[in-house]
């Protein structure tokens, strides 16, 4: 740290240099009477510093005199490069000044393909199989209201306890997860991750942002430093969600999110953290995720939280949409499955296939029944005969193939369809009861 009494001395001979100049001034142009076409020629035969500084000064306190010495001497390529270097001068200044501020980055190191290829291969290790690869990062997007933080909290509790996500999807379990969440408040944070029931709650640390969420300005280096050391080390950090984020630091959704991604990246490497999980809306005419471009090619893999229609829980008998959740990215391939969810315990389990799957469901009885009455009919027969769409119906059709319950042969350039035996007996047997 400097010491103060230089600093003043300092700025006192600044002050006595600029009252010096000012002095100048007054003896040549207001009492030697010094014309300003001589003070231009006069500072023009000077060192260029010093030329530099009295014209500086001389723009700065006298701008009448500028406008005027620049209309009356013909040399106007010379107050062209004094205005250029003042302009030179300045961006060294900002530069120096950015690079005073910037902390010092390691630089990747540079490796010959030779090296590079002689390291040997790892399997793809996963931290939830199939859906998630170690050091990777995941976006999860959401429709409105389908469950994203409750899938938040079901994940926390198979990374913080190692059972199954899901259900199905085997998960190794951390040493530190945190969750960052800015959208409910605190005590509904605790209450649903209470009722997760998580055995191992030392592992799982909570940060509610909610109002305050201006602290997290991590775009300015020295304040990302500081939440990187508040943070510390930990195996995944779960942000819960984007966009407040975004409007906190006066960012727009559709076009700046990739800033604060890079931001994001740069907070996990300063606080040790190997992988991260960020949840988004997605828009409400799509399945797509909201704004940048850039959040599709940020994430290793891309989840997909979806909601449709209504169906019937056993007990009450109220109604709550059918939820569907999907993965793709690199090294990971899920299709589209259907979740039940357990309102006492908040938990979610994998409980049937996707939107395609159960809406072909839908139309295999009239599919069946059509085959019935029109044994040896066409695929084209049966898609041009019963309601719903053509991709729905040969899925429909391929399923029961596939179960045995309609019977293909070929025919000509096409296949003949028939119930079975099996089926068609039940058929007749539901008839005759």
């Amino acid at each position: 740290m400097s010491d103060p009494a230089d600093d003043f001395d300092s700025w006192e001979q600044e002050r006595a240099e600029a009252q010096a100049m000012d002095e100048i001034f007054d003896d040549l142009i207001e009492q030697r009477g010094m014309s300003v076409e001589d003070l231009v020629r006069w500072t023009k035969d000077m060192h260029d510093d010093m030329a530099q500084a009295y014209l500086e000064r001389m723009m700065k306190d006298r701008p009448v005199l500028t406008a005027r010495a620049r209309h009356t001497v013909k040399d106007e390529a010379y107050f062209v490069e004094v205005e250029a270097q003042r302009l030179r001068t300045q961006q060294k200044a900002k530069a120096k000044v950015e690079a005073e501020l910037r902390p010092p980055q390691e630089r990747p190191a540079i490796v010959s393909l030779t090296d590079f290829l002689s390291e040997p291969d790892e399997d793809v290790r996963y931290r939830v199989d199939g859906l998630w690869p170690k050091d990777g990062r995941i976006l999860l997007t959401a429709q409105y209201k389908a469950g994203k933080t409750t899938l938040a909290g079901n994940l926390i509790r198979s990374l913080a306890d190692g059972d199954a996500f899901l259900g199905c999807f085997e998960t190794e379990r951390v040493e530190r997860v945190i969750l960052l969440d800015n959208e409910l408040a605190p005590n509904m944070v605790r209450m649903w991750l209470r009722e997760q029931d998580i055995r191992k709650t030392d592992a799982v640390d909570v940060v509610s942002l909610r109002g305050k969420l201006s602290s997290f300005d991590i775009l300015n280096p020295d304040t990302r430093a500081e939440w990187a050391e508040y943070l510390g080390p930990a195996d995944v950090l779960i942000l819960d969600c984007l966009r407040p984020v975004l409007d906190a630091l006066g960012l727009s959704e559709a076009n700046e999110a990739g800033r604060f991604l890079v931001a994001f990246d740069e907070l996990a490497r300063e606080a040790g953290i190997r992988e991260l999980l960020l949840v988004h809306h997605m828009g409400h005419s799509n399945e797509r995720s909201r704004g940048d471009s850039r959040l599709l090619d940020w994430p290793d893999a891309l989840w997909k939280l979806v909601r449709e229609g209504e169906e019937d829980t056993e007990e009450s008998g109220a109604t709550t949409p059918a939820r569907f959740f999907s993965a793709v990215g690199r090294d990971v391939e899920q299709a589209e499955r259907r979740l039940a969810f357990d309102p006492e315990t908040r938990h979610l389990t994998v409980n049937g296939q996707g939107r395609r799957f159960a809406r072909a469901a839908d139309l295999e009885d009239a599919v069946k029944e059509w085959v019935s009455q029109n044994p040896g009919c066409s695929q084209n027969s049966i898609e041009s005969n019963v309601d719903g769409k053509t991709g729905y119906k040969r899925t429909a059709i391929k399923s029961l193939v596939q179960r045995s319950e309609l019977r293909r042969e070929k025919k000509g350039n096409g296949f003949a369809h028939y119930l079975n035996d099996e089926a068609e007996a039940a058929s007749d047997f539901s008839e005759d009861a």
